[in-house]
């Protein structure tokens, strides 16, 4: 009996230990709470055009975007009530879709010290620049990219 209840045990405890490595909510990126109106927030937006240049796959920057204060608070709570999941992969691979866009996100907290930098696949996955040890967050928010737009607009 106590054999089973301590291999209950430490099942569950492996359980929830892969689970909390895996699950990355959004509270838990680095700086974001801090985000505020005092802060340059930048968006940048880049989507797929024909191209002849090497190196660049087609994916050209086609707007930016200097947030509002009001903007700015409204991306603040998109990242913190946005969960994600970790991926071991230092590559990704899908099939983009035509209309798809790419973000890269920019806080500037001005204090010279610290910055968030944010790589946005569409509505596939981020990368966070010297966070979680380069890997991959895939996006597991319906619409993440739908409200990143609309906050945009």
């Amino acid at each position: 009996m106590k054999r089973k209840l301590l291999v209950a045990a430490v099942t569950a405890a492996v359980y929830f230990a892969l689970f909390s490595w895996f699950h990355v909510s959004g509270t838990e990126i680095r700086y974001a709470k801090d985000i505020s109106a005092d802060c340059t927030v930048t968006v940048s937006v880049y989507g797929k055009e024909p191209t002849t240049g090497i190196g660049t796959g087609g994916w050209q920057e086609t707007e930016t975007h200097t947030l509002t204060a009001e903007q700015t608070e409204e991306l603040k709570q998109l990242l913190l009530s946005s969960t994600f999941r970790r991926d071991f992969s230092d590559t990704l691979v899908w099939q983009s879709e035509e209309k798809e866009k790419r973000y890269d996100i920019f806080a500037d907290f001005g204090d010279g010290q610290r910055v968030l930098s944010i790589h946005a696949a569409g509505n596939h996955h981020i990368t966070i620049t010297n966070q979680f040890a380069g890997h991959f967050l895939l996006v597991r928010n319906d619409g993440w990219e739908e409200t990143l737009l609309a906050i945009l607009a």
